[in-house]
């Protein structure tokens, strides 16, 4: 438990300090949430840029932990103000400490996640051991994947000091996001009772509680889901519903976010609808539409340079995009094989997902339907059947 806690503590001392760094470089103003996750993006960019020219190792966490000694010395009025902030919630932390403190608990346990023991672990170890190696995707398929978030999983697992992995972001990242939720769902309840925005956060904190059994594991899959919630629940908005004061800066967090939680699992991607939404949007304010280009590229660089030399090409396993031509490059064959298994995987896990991958909507759709649990039927019908009913009543309203 002590090694966990050291490691969380660490990590959230990193990127925090990050985080605040990124408000100062961006010129604008995080709160406390907003800052941790966006710290977790920035350093996960660095941390995954080292990584293509080093092996990320204990020498590695002390160079980022003395560079944010020395920056939070400069910034440690920032720093009170923040930590006094959270000593006045007490009633926010009495209410989350419960929450928490079977996390960490839980935490202790051995990785649970099936995948963690395929690849996730292995994986890391590469990160540890060496540079990015070139055609590492050739051993084995699933080392091409490269979820971004491997990389701060080496940073922080302390490997070299208790000669064992700690595999503590996970419990970080929900910890604050339970904590953002339950202050969230105490505000509304204080200032409007029972609302709709009361149920809504209700649902966030089931769901963010839900992965709880991913704690232990070092899977990407916790920040792959999570973090889009936190992300279109906690959408900027003037409460007095004069947009003409919200400008693209309102969004620099939101923006980060998005992208980052692209790099740690592509199946987020469709995040990319509302970053593209909110260019649209503010596409004359050409400064700041400057600042976000280049954030989408500085988060993406690292991982797109370390895509492809792990499997030659730079998104994989997507065959369509095929534009590079290294020797260490994975045969085509075999990235059509893994494509097929991840599809197949999904809609029949088991004996039958060769054949799940040749299926027809219809005929893949009823066999998925059938091995969800009813908690995720009531949530997918539920979320088909909101927008609907949102229209309806506004119609009715008119």
């Amino acid at each position: 438990m002590l090694a966990i806690l050291i490691s969380a503590i660490l990590s959230l001392y990193i990127f925090i300090s990050f985080g605040i760094l990124a408000e100062k470089i961006l010129k604008v103003k995080f709160q406390f949430t907003d800052r941790v996750l966006v710290g977790l993006s920035v350093t996960n960019t660095l941390v995954s840029l080292v990584s293509l020219f080093l092996p990320i190792t204990i020498l590695v966490l002390f160079t980022f932990l003395s560079f944010c000694f020395v920056f939070l010395y400069f910034e440690r009025k920032n720093l009170k103000l923040l930590t006094f902030g959270l000593i006045h919630k007490n009633i926010i932390v009495i209410i989350t400490f419960p929450f928490l403190l079977s996390a960490l608990v839980f935490s202790l346990n051995p990785p649970f996640a099936y995948d963690s023991g395929l690849y996730h672990i292995q994986s890391i170890k590469w990160i540890q051991e060496y540079s990015v190696v070139p055609g590492l995707a050739n051993l084995h398929g699933r080392f091409g994947f490269n979820p971004n978030i491997f990389t701060i999983f080496a940073l922080t697992s302390l490997k070299e000091i208790f000669k064992q992995e700690i595999f503590s972001v996970n419990f970080v990242i929900y910890s604050i996001l339970v904590l953002h939720s339950i202050n969230r769902i105490y505000k509304i309840l204080k200032q409007e009772g029972f609302t709709n925005s009361f149920l809504l956060h209700s649902i966030v904190l089931f769901l963010i509680l839900e992965q709880f059994m991913s704690l232990s594991s070092p899977t990407p899959d916790l920040i792959s889901i999570v973090l889009p919630l936190y992300i279109l629940t906690n959408l900027p908005r003037n409460e007095n519903g004069i947009h003409s004061k919200l400008n693209l800066e309102n969004y620099f967090s939101s923006i980060i976010l998005s992208v980052y939680t692209i790099s740690v699992k592509l199946a987020t991607i469709p995040l990319c609808i509302l970053i593209l939404l909110l260019i649209i949007r503010y596409k004359f304010d050409g400064k700041k539409l400057l600042i976000v280009i280049s954030i989408i590229f500085l988060i993406l660089l690292p991982w797109l340079i370390r895509n492809v030399i792990l499997s030659g090409y730079l998104i994989y396993p997507f065959s369509a995009i095929d534009i590079f031509n290294f020797d260490w490059k994975v045969p085509l064959n075999a990235v059509v094989s893994e494509k097929l298994s991840i599809t197949g995987w999904a809609r029949n896990p088991g004996e039958g997902y060769k054949e799940a991958a040749q299926m027809k909507f219809w005929e893949w759709f009823p066999i998925w339907w059938n091995t969800i649990s009813k908690l995720n039927r009531l949530f997918i019908v539920i979320s088909f059947l909101s927008p609907i009913l949102f229209l309806y009543i506004v119609y009715l309203k008119r």
